[in-house]
């Protein structure tokens, strides 16, 4: 499903669609304005479906007496979290899920020593787990990482099919708005909107099933863990 388009092919777009020349937009500008909009249509397309872009993963160190850990150390591409597990070898897969903080319940996990029953939170720009674990192991970050800047005229988007016209309207509206052209800014955007609109409407990756639903009775599989039950 890739449909590649270099950096230096976008930027030609924009310009012959705008007729914006250098040096009223610089390529250094322009490139700043492709990687703008392609990173908004990336967080457009998250809305739709998170798992798009659920591609990477990092491993921390987890060491005892040490509560928090700084995620960009360990995941420099991190930019949303899907998940966090603990490796733990009484599972088949080697992983046991781990389950968010609760403010509201910070003083109920204070008794609790098992790994696999540490809860985690993001702030900050870090990792914490609650309580401070008295156990060493490896945990695991699932997440989405940032769209890949482009830098080099050669450099390459995955624009899946055709939705460069995207990327090219949302840099007119902004050539437009540096021109100071109200008109000619509200033309793009319109345009950009309606492309928006078909793009969302056919960008789910699977229309064989309907979403995936969460078992809240499940049992995790370990001995001595307990069911639970969220509302």
């Amino acid at each position: 499903m890739a449909d590649t388009v270099t950096l230096l092919t976008l930027r030609t777009k924009v310009r012959t669609r705008g007729e914006f020349l250098d040096p009223f937009v610089t390529d250094t500008e322009l490139t700043g304005y492709v990687n703008d909009s392609i990173a908004e249509l990336y967080d457009e397309l998250l809305k739709l479906d998170p798992s798009r872009y659920r591609t990477a993963s990092s491993n921390i160190a987890v060491v005892s007496g040490t509560g928090s850990y700084d995620i960009s150390s360990a995941a420099a591409t991190f930019y949303q979290l899907l998940g966090v597990e603990v490796a733990d070898s009484r599972s088949s897969t080697g992983w046991v899920n781990l389950d968010r903080y609760n403010f509201d319940e910070r003083n109920d996990y204070e008794l609790l020593t098992e790994k696999t029953d540490a809860r985690y939170e993001l702030r900050g720009g870090y990792l914490y787990l609650h309580p401070v674990p008295t156990w060493s192991a490896n945990v695991r970050l699932i997440f989405i990482p940032v769209p890949v800047a482009l830098s080099a005229d050669g450099d390459t988007w995955d624009s899946v099919n055709k939705w460069t016209e995207w990327v090219v309207l949302d840099c007119l509206v902004k050539c437009a708005h540096k021109e100071g052209s109200v008109h000619s800014a509200d033309r793009w955007e319109k345009r950009r909107d309606r492309k928006l609109m078909s793009i969302m409407g056919i960008a789910e990756v699977d229309q064989g099933q309907p979403k995936t639903r969460v078992d809240v009775y499940r049992h995790r599989g370990l001995a001595g863990r307990r069911y639970r039950r969220w509302d």
